[in-house]
C-alpha cells in the first residue's frame, strides 16, 4: 500500500484490544477485525494517504468456528463408530462410508470414491429385492424407519468393484434409517446404519432346526415319550405313542396335567 499498491482484503485478524481502558465487566476483548488497506494520490498519482478499514467480524468469525468444530466432532461421530454408517444426499447419492464399512468390504478410498459416484440407494435392485424397498421410500420421504433384517452377500458386492472374490459368505444386518434436515424441514442428507447380527441370527436358526429335529425325533419314535417341566412338574408335550398306550385320544387331555395324576 505504502508503494502505492491496491491491496483491497487483507487477511482476517485475531485482535485482543485489552490494553484499552474498558469496563471491568466486560469479560473478553478479544475481537476478529476484517481489513482493507488502500492508497490515495494526488492528481500527479503520488501516495499521499494510507487508508486503512476495519470491520469487526468476530460474530461470523466464532460462527465459523463453532461450525468447523461441529463438523469435526461429527465426522469422529462417524468415523470412528463401530457401526456401519452410510451418508446419502436426497436423491439416494452415496456421499459417505465410514471406517468400519470400508473395512468390512476391504475397500481403500480410490473404489469408495469409485462407489460415490455410481451407487444409487433409491435404485439399487438387491436392496428391492431384499424387502428393503418401503423402507427406503419412507426414509427419503423423511421418516425415521427400522429395516427388518435382511441378508448380504459381500462376494457379491465385491464382484460389482471388480475385485476378487474372497469366499466371504453372507452376512446378516440390522439396519436403521433417519433424515437429516435443516431449520426449515427440507432433507439434507439421509443416514443408514447397520449393524452385524450374523451371530445371533445363525444361533437361532440353530436352535430353530435343533428344535424342528428334536420334535421330528420325539414325534415319530417308537417309545412312548412325555416331557414335564421340573418346576412345577406338569406335562409340556407327549408323542403319539404315549396317547395310545395311556389310551388319550388328544394331547391337548393331557398337557398343563400334573405328572402325578
Amino acid at each position: 500500500a505504502f508503494a502505492g499498491e491496491e491491496i483491497g482484503a487483507i487477511p482476517d485478524v485475531d485482535f485482543n484490544a485489552s490494553r484499552e481502558d474498558v469496563d471491568n465487566k466486560e469479560k473478553s476483548r478479544g475481537r476478529w477485525l476484517s481489513n482493507i488497506l488502500y492508497p490515495v494520490r494526488d492528481i500527479h498519482g503520488n501516495v499521499t494517504h494510507i487508508v486503512m478499514m476495519h470491520e469487526d467480524i468476530t460474530e461470523q468469525k466464532q460462527a465459523e468456528i463453532a461450525l468447523r468444530e461441529s463438523e469435526a466432532q461429527f465426522r469422529d461421530l462417524v468415523e470412528q463408530n463401530p457401526l456401519f454408517v452410510e451418508i446419502y444426499n436426497p436423491e439416494g447419492q452415496l456421499i459417505h462410508l465410514n471406517n468400519a464399512y470400508k473395512n468390512l468390504l476391504a475397500i481403500d478410498e480410490d473404489l469408495s470414491q469409485m462407489l460415490y459416484s455410481n451407487y444409487n440407494l433409491i435404485e439399487d435392485e438387491y436392496a428391492i429385492e431384499n424387502g428393503l424397498g418401503p423402507g427406503i421410500k419412507n426414509v427419503f420421504a423423511g421418516e425415521y424407519f427400522d429395516f427388518p433384517e435382511y441378508e448380504l452377500d459381500i462376494d457379491l458386492v465385491r464382484s460389482w468393484l471388480n475385485l476378487e472374490n474372497k469366499n466371504w459368505g453372507k452376512l446378516w444386518f440390522k439396519a436403521t434409517g433417519f433424515p437429516i434436515k435443516d431449520e426449515h424441514g427440507a432433507i439434507k442428507q439421509v443416514v443408514i446404519l447397520s449393524q452385524d447380527v450374523s451371530s445371533r441370527v445363525t444361533a437361532e436358526q440353530g436352535l430353530i432346526e435343533s428344535e424342528h429335529k428334536f420334535r421330528a425325533l420325539f414325534n415319530t419314535g417308537g417309545y412312548a415319550m412325555g416331557l414335564s417341566n421340573m418346576s412345577d412338574r406338569r406335562v409340556k408335550m407327549v408323542n403319539q405313542a404315549w396317547l395310545v398306550l395311556y389310551g388319550y385320544s388328544s394331547e391337548i387331555e393331557v398337557v398343563g396335567s400334573l405328572v402325578t395324576d
